[in-house]
């Protein structure tokens, strides 16, 4: 495969961003997260997701710097983390209001 050039951005990390938020349970995540940090309890029974599978999600959106964690005792509260997935959930609510 050639390597593309004069491309305006790294187009291999936005694939891997894109790809994150196109699961409907992620983006689901993501779009709770908007507003206010969330307890994995809170994010799991506000999206109808087990532990279980929640976990894999954030773990996987933790990993490309999407949401980020906090933890207090037992809790733990994720947050979004990157200000360019905040100001691309902002297109996408603006694009397709409720």
């Amino acid at each position: 495969m050639t390597e593309a050039t004069n491309l305006p951005f790294n187009t291999t990390s936005a694939i891997e961003v894109l790809t994150a938020i196109a699961n409907e349970n992620r983006l689901k995540v993501l779009c709770l997260l908007l507003d206010s940090e969330r307890s994995v309890t809170d994010l799991g029974n506000r999206i109808g997701l087990a532990q279980s599978p929640l976990s894999q999600h954030l773990a996987k959106l933790r990993k490309l710097g999407l949401v980020g964690t906090r933890r207090e005792g037992q809790m733990v509260y994720y947050h979004l983390r990157s200000p360019a997935v905040r100001d691309l959930l902002a297109l996408l609510k603006e694009l397709y209001p409720l």
